[in-house]
């Protein structure tokens, strides 16, 4: 049986043999089988990625939906959904994880934190969270409406307050 072409996923059904992309730019994978019948699925991986980077993704981040990889000059970038929140992992083209950022909701944040912030900014209305990981460890930062302005706070795990500015509205 040939595979179908429909806007770039292959698909196989009831089939046993090598499948190889028509677009030699492109690398397929993902494949699934059950006792009665052998069951292909080819998703497209951003030809520039590296290997070694897919498997430090599906390590760090086990259960990710919803994946697209693309390049960002020197870096590999993975844009992804992980337990509901949306969520970015930037790789060397080594493949060693350089970072990663994802949105949350408020109960997401570290204790510490949220008692800071609720003592600092008291009454404030918070638009969005954004939880950013590297090297020098994980900062929160938070989007606000506070005393009739917009403003960023960015935390550290511990609730001390790295930086606070004003955003435009």
């Amino acid at each position: 049986m040939e595979p179908v072409l429909s806007e770039n996923i292959f698909v196989c059904i009831k089939v046993s043999l090598t499948i190889k992309p028509r677009n030699h730019e492109k690398n397929y994978f993902i494949s699934s089988h059950n006792s009665h019948h052998r069951y292909c699925c080819f998703s497209n991986i951003d030809p520039v990625t590296n290997s070694k980077a897919h498997e430090v993704f599906k390590k760090e981040f086990a259960g990710a939906e919803m994946v697209k990889w693309s390049t960002e000059g020197n870096y590999s970038k993975a844009s992804f959904v992980l337990g509901g929140n949306s969520a970015i992992a930037l790789f060397s083209r080594d493949g060693e994880l350089l970072g990663s950022v994802r949105t949350i909701f408020y109960n997401q944040l570290p204790l510490a934190v949220i008692t800071s912030f609720e003592k600092r900014f008291e009454n404030a209305t918070v638009i969005d969270i954004t939880e950013v990981t590297n090297v020098n460890g994980t900062r929160y930062k938070v989007n606000m409406e506070y005393k009739n302005k917009k403003v960023s706070a960015s935390m550290y795990t511990d609730g001390t307050l790295e930086n606070l500015e004003k955003l435009k509205k």
